[in-house]
């Protein structure tokens, strides 16, 4: 069960950043969590590290979600820290080389939950696999990523990897996590294909994810002024924005994955990725009942 939170009328606020490597597409989604519901902010397009700071630092905010890597696989760090031109490569096994700990646990934790969802009869799933982060071109953005957090650790914010799963004081001090938005569609069952194109179908597409989340979170419960919802439909970066906004919130009351005793060293040096539980969207709206881990 998570843990009861005194919000006050004044409620909180979480902020999701889709975080690319450069700023042109990354987005920022500001969500108000009153007893009344959930406000969604107009995303912010084009943000900039500064522009994400102001965000993570807004009064209220009590949970930051970035959709980006917190560091690297230790074997990779080890291997490229030791190595010297003329002498000895330490060779990890190339899967440790490319995915750290959380990236294994988020595909397999996905897998479980999208297998189960077919067994139940739902449709139209599938598992979410986190990229390489030693690999792929997402390394660009974990650097970006690696020096906001030490700026907004400066600015008074405490990173958050392995206590994952408990609750967040509402202390005046924002917690930040790691997010994936396609593990959290997936535990969700909010049927993601196609979603990430430019076309009019994608458009089609988000407006029906868009419309899963918030009959998720409860009618009337997730809002925005006229016009707001339809900005989070145009582009695929401000929909994954709002997803992690969400995504914060889930880690904000404990509503997400804790992470294995076995891997509390991983994910110290390697970062975690806040996986929201199967049945979290429902208890994220302030009148709303957590229920039963799964």
């Amino acid at each position: 069960m998570a843990s009861t939170h005194h919000e006050g009328r004044a409620g909180v606020r979480t902020v999701g950043v889709d975080l690319a490597k450069a700023h042109t597409t990354t987005a920022v989604c500001s969500i108000d969590w009153t007893p009344d519901g959930a406000v969604v902010c107009a995303p912010l397009l084009g943000a900039r590290d500064d522009d994400v700071r102001a965000a993570a630092n807004a009064p209220g905010v009590a949970a930051v979600a970035l959709d980006a890597p917190f560091g690297w696989p230790g074997a990779m760090v080890a291997a490229v820290s030791s190595w010297r031109p003329g002498g000895r490569w330490a060779a990890p096994e190339d899967h440790a080389f490319r995915l750290r700990r959380t990236d294994v646990v988020t595909a397999k934790r996905t897998r479980e939950a999208v297998e189960a969802a077919r067994v139940s009869g739902a449709s139209g799933q599938h598992a979410a696999v986190p990229l390489s982060v030693s690999a792929d071109k997402i390394a660009m953005a974990a650097w970006r990523c690696c020096k906001l957090l030490d700026r907004l650790a400066q600015d008074g914010a405490e990173v958050v990897t392995d206590t994952m799963g408990q609750a967040f004081a509402v202390d005046g001090h924002s917690r930040v996590v790691e997010a994936y938005p396609a593990a959290a569609l997936a535990m969700w069952g909010i049927p993601r294909d196609g979603y990430k194109k430019a076309d009019e179908a994608a458009v089609g597409v988000r407006r029906a994810m868009l419309d899963a989340i918030q009959r998720g979170v409860g009618d009337g419960r997730l809002r925005g002024s006229p016009g707001v919802m339809e900005q989070y439909a145009a582009t695929d970066h401000a929909l994954d924005a709002l997803v992690c906004g969400l995504v914060a919130r889930a880690a904000m009351l404990g509503l997400v994955d804790a992470v294995p005793p076995d891997h509390h060293d991983a994910a110290r040096a390697e970062g975690w990725i806040a996986v929201p539980r199967v049945d979290s969207l429902g208890s994220l709206s302030p009148r709303g009942t957590p229920k039963a881990s799964t």
